[in-house]
């Protein structure tokens, strides 16, 4: 589960990015963060209707439920094509248009799918006259690149180390041990706010803007 989880939690917000059009672009990647809380706020009202059990299905049913979902997962992108970037990357623009004509709902021959299609290989091309680069490139002080790479992963980290994952993996035992009769009500609000207060974040992304939002979040 935590490969699993590992894997998608970088490719999923790479992919909506790479596939969503760019006004919605930061409203879609962050209905990801939203489908999460979601998927936190399940899990808790599973845990709640397990947690009585005194068999081994009192673990294997929430692990098993998780089957569910990537099931799901996997016969949508079944459906779902490669982003145009990825075929632009690969030197392949015609399979780049017919990928874009799917994910935008327009016929191929659409201006506005020659036009996004135009600006994806621009750009694309724009980062090739930079030269060849590897990984290790991002972390290199040259250009700044090692600050910007540091600035990222900082706010991820310092979000995470607010402590709310804590709460949401062991806030169970947590509340338990602080003396709440009934800890799993209580991890159960805190996913319904969660999933709740995820909803202006989404609405104001692009309203608000990115910065004024991580800085009310922290304030939060």
């Amino acid at each position: 589960a935590g490969m699993g989880v590992g894997v998608l939690s970088a490719i999923v917000p790479l992919y909506q990015s790479e596939a969503a059009p760019k006004w919605i672009r930061g409203a879609v990647v962050s209905c990801y963060q939203w489908a999460i809380t979601i998927g936190l706020l399940l899990a808790s009202c599973v845990n709640e209707g397990t947690q009585r059990r005194d068999n081994s299905g009192s673990y294997r049913i929430p692990i098993a439920l998780q089957f569910l979902w990537a099931l799901i997962l996997i016969v949508g992108m079944i459906f779902l094509p490669e982003t145009p970037r990825f075929h632009v990357k690969k030197g392949n623009t015609e399979k780049a248009r017919t990928s874009l004509s799917k994910l935008r709902g327009l016929p191929l021959d659409d201006k506005y799918i020659e036009e996004e299609l135009e600006e994806i290989v621009a750009n694309y091309e724009y980062e090739r006259s930079f030269g060849d680069t590897s990984l290790w490139d991002c972390f290199k002080p040259a250009n700044h690149q090692l600050k910007r790479m540091m600035i990222g992963i900082a706010i991820q980290a310092l979000q995470q180390l607010t402590g709310i994952n804590f709460i949401f993996y062991y806030g169970v035992q947590f509340f338990k041990n602080s003396g709440i009769k009934n800890p799993f009500i209580i991890q159960l609000i805190m996913n319904i706010v969660n999933v709740i207060m995820t909803l202006p974040g989404i609405a104001l992304v692009e309203i608000a803007g990115r910065r004024n939002l991580l800085l009310w979040g922290a304030v939060g």
